[in-house]
């Protein structure tokens, strides 16, 4: 599923994948909102959001569930996340928390470098 997400005002693209296994599409439309609700805030500096879900041992069951989320930033390295669990619902919720909490690090040390940059150049003047 592609969205180019106008969701919000939000000019980024999210590409969510399913893999090889069944979701009720209501199950990836939240998939797709949650993720879009943990960067909308930093949307000037993302690029893409890409999001992959699978089954690792099918119907086994067990901790198989596997969510990967790359953000691929503007004049950034992209930022990824990596999780697993035997439940949907804690696997989506906890990546998004991820992905959100480490664009606020990486977003806030970037600030703080340009911002100290900034003060250093009137120092010197």
């Amino acid at each position: 599923m592609k969205l180019d997400a106008i969701w919000k005002g939000l000019t980024m693209m999210l590409s969510t994948h399913f893999g090889n296994f069944k979701l009720a599409p209501s199950v990836k439309q939240d998939v797709s909102e949650l993720m879009l609700g943990a960067v909308e805030r930093f949307q000037n500096r993302i690029r893409k959001v890409q999001v992959t879900v699978r089954d690792v041992h099918g119907p086994k069951g067990g901790i198989d569930k596997q969510c990967r989320c790359v953000v691929h930033l503007k004049r950034m390295p992209s930022i990824v996340i990596e999780d697993a669990d035997d439940n949907y619902g804690n696997l989506f919720h906890r990546v998004a928390d991820r992905v959100s909490y480490t664009l606020s690090q990486k977003v806030d040390r970037v600030q703080k470098g340009s911002r100290s940059r900034k003060h250093h150049s009137y120092e010197a003047e």
